[in-house]
């Protein structure tokens, strides 16, 4: 079957901008072959004249059954909020200052991804591999993050409120000066965490593992701590008040 040629017309169509169609013209004035449509997103040409308009772009092109191969593409700034973004290969792509709202990553492979100031507010990240990604500042409030692997990964003054975390692996990552208030932790894995002056205030942590972790002064008031592992975890000046702990 032939394969349908992306025009002008076609992108028109399907409500690409003004700016985005005389960008793609000044390329690919005949068109271009559907299938080669996220070939063009990982273009160099991209990083210029469509850059502007990439989300756009990925939205209508990029996803597939298979996950959209996006491997070390440059999305910095780009907006794709609500896109579907499931099983994407994000190795290695540099997302930082991304609009990621809502967005549907589940089964995505961020490994080495650089997400540093992006919003993830609401986005899905079920069972995702951020294991050892820079999330610096990163809004991920309200997201849903159960069983992701996010070992070692830098969360330092990331937005964690009211996230869902029940049974993340979280070993070896560095919170500090992170938001984390209301967030669910239920089964996660803290191991030796850097939890150091963070505000836990009504966290659900009930079985979480917490062997080894940094809670120096952490505000743990109203957490609910019930069931959780706490074996060698430094509690020094850590506020304690009204939380729900087991006595042994």
């Amino acid at each position: 079957m032939t394969e349908r040629i992306v025009t002008a017309e076609v992108l028109r169509d399907l409500g690409a901008c003004k700016e985005g169609l005389e960008a793609f013209l000044a390329i690919y004035p005949q068109g271009v072959v559907e299938s080669d449509a996220l070939r063009i997103i990982r273009s160099g040409l991209v990083d210029h004249q469509l850059k502007p308009h990439l989300g756009w772009w990925i939205l209508h092109f990029g996803a597939s059954p298979e996950g959209a191969d996006l491997r070390g593409v440059n999305l910095y700034g780009v907006s794709l909020r609500k896109a579907d973004l499931r099983k994407a290969d994000l190795r290695k792509a540099d997302l930082r200052k991304a609009d990621l709202r809502g967005a549907d990553l589940r089964g995505a492979n961020l490994g080495g991804a650089n997400l540093g100031g992006a919003n993830l507010e609401g986005a899905d990240l079920r069972g995702v591999n951020l294991r050892g990604v820079n999330l610096y500042g990163v809004n991920i409030s309200e997201a849903d993050l159960r069983r992701a692997d996010l070992r070692k990964a830098d969360l330092r003054k990331a937005d964690l409120r009211r996230a869902d975390l029940r049974r993340a692996d979280l070993r070896g990552a560095n919170l500090g000066g992170a938001d984390p208030r209301f967030v669910n932790l239920e089964g996660s894995d803290l191991r030796g965490v850097n939890l150091y002056g963070v505000s836990l205030r009504k966290a659900d942590l009930r079985r979480a593992d917490l062997r080894k972790a940094d809670l120096r002064f952490a505000n743990l008031e109203g957490a609910n701590l019930r069931g959780a592992n706490l074996e060698g975890a430094d509690l020094r000046g850590a506020r304690l008040d009204n939380a729900l702990i087991d006595i042994v």
